[in-house]
C-alpha cells in the first residue's frame, strides 16, 4: 500500500508537465490498481493503463533481453503494445 505517499506527494514537478502521463507497472492485482488510481488522482498525474506484474518480465531483465524478443504474447508484452497503440493513435 502507499498510503504514506498521499501526506508528501513525490511527483509534484512531473505534475506541471504536459506531456507526462503515468504507467504503472508490477501491478498484482485490483487493490494495486486502485491504490496506483487513488495515488495519481490525488498528485494530479494523468495514467493511461497498467502494466500487470509478469515473471517472464523479471526472467528477461536477468537474461538482459528485451520482453519482446523473448515472449511477445505474454500478457506484460501485450498490455505494452496496447498502450504504445493508445499513445500513438494506431
Amino acid at each position: 500500500m502507499i498510503s504514506g505517499a498521499f501526506s508528501r506527494p513525490t511527483l509534484a514537478g512531473w505534475k506541471n508537465a504536459s506531456n507526462s502521463l503515468a504507467v504503472p507497472n508490477k501491478v498484482r492485482g485490483p487493490r494495486d490498481a486502485e491504490a496506483m488510481c487513488s495515488f495519481f488522482a490525488h498528485v494530479g498525474l494523468p495514467f493511461t493503463g497498467f502494466i500487470q506484474a509478469d515473471e517472464m518480465i523479471l526472467e528477461v531483465d536477468r537474461l538482459g533481453r528485451a520482453p519482446l524478443d523473448h515472449d511477445g504474447a505474454s500478457p506484460a508484452v501485450e498490455e505494452i503494445a496496447r498502450l504504445a497503440d493508445a499513445l500513438c493513435g494506431t
